[in-house]
């Protein structure tokens, strides 16, 4: 977690030399619980995902607590979800699973708006950048590929009660020609996955870090980081 959170700095640092002197906020929110994997659907692929399903997900699945984070920078406006799930993503009728692992994305471009009492939001504004991920370790279909797209993110920080949600699938909620999570069955038909999340973070003090796009500015961040 320490190399991601200092690849965000880096980052900051590469704009400085375009963007000349500033201060920037990367936030790092840990997850704390939720419902986790909420709802999500597995379609015929080419289908509308979700929305077309061949299987659904049947409750919820939850997250590791305090094991992992998520990632905000205000100067570039890219955010990045990290979340493990505890126990497998169950599929219904008598459908497959997904077993437990890390979901993952780092480069969201993202809008953030002030909200009433304190606090902001930050919503998703453009497609990611690439570098997701998402589990392979599947029952009953095997992994095509297992890069998602990452749709509709959202969180909201510093209002006393924080959670991120989204989509990891073709598309999120609408439907794509081209799916980049994709598995198979044993006769070799494609399908595509499409799941949403739901957790809670708390951004904790220590763990709000200001970072100059300078040169010194960096040497400090790395420091606090390392601390």
């Amino acid at each position: 977690m320490r190399s991601r959170t200092i690849a965000m700095a880096l980052i900051v640092l590469g704009l400085a030399c375009f963007s000349g002197p500033a201060v920037a906020t990367l936030w790092v929110l840990p997850v704390t619980g939720g419902p986790g994997i909420d709802q999500g659907e597995i379609c015929v692929h080419g289908s509308t995902c979700p929305g077309t399903p061949s299987w659904t997900v049947s409750g919820n699945t939850g997250v590791l607590n305090n094991g992992l984070e998520f990632s905000y920078n205000d100067a570039t406006g890219w955010a990045g979800p990290l979340f493990q799930t505890l126990g497998p993503v169950n599929f219904t009728p008598t459908g497959p699973q997904l077993g437990p692992g890390i979901f993952d994305a780092l480069t969201i471009p993202m809008t953030q708006t002030p909200l009433p009492g304190g606090g902001f939001k930050i919503t998703q504004s453009a497609p990611e950048l690439g570098g997701s991920s998402a589990p392979t370790n599947w029952t009953q279909l095997v992994s095509v590929s297992s890069s998602p797209v990452v749709t509709q993110f959202t969180c909201t920080v510093g209002t006393g009660s924080d959670h991120c949600s989204g989509w990891f699938g073709p598309g999120g909620s609408s439907s794509s020609a081209t799916s980049t999570w994709e598995v198979k069955d044993s006769a070799g038909l494609l399908y595509d996955v499409a799941l949403h999340f739901d957790v809670d973070v708390l951004p904790e003090p220590s763990t709000i870090v200001m970072v100059s796009v300078g040169v010194l500015g960096l040497v400090i961040g790395r420091r606090r980081l390392i601390m």
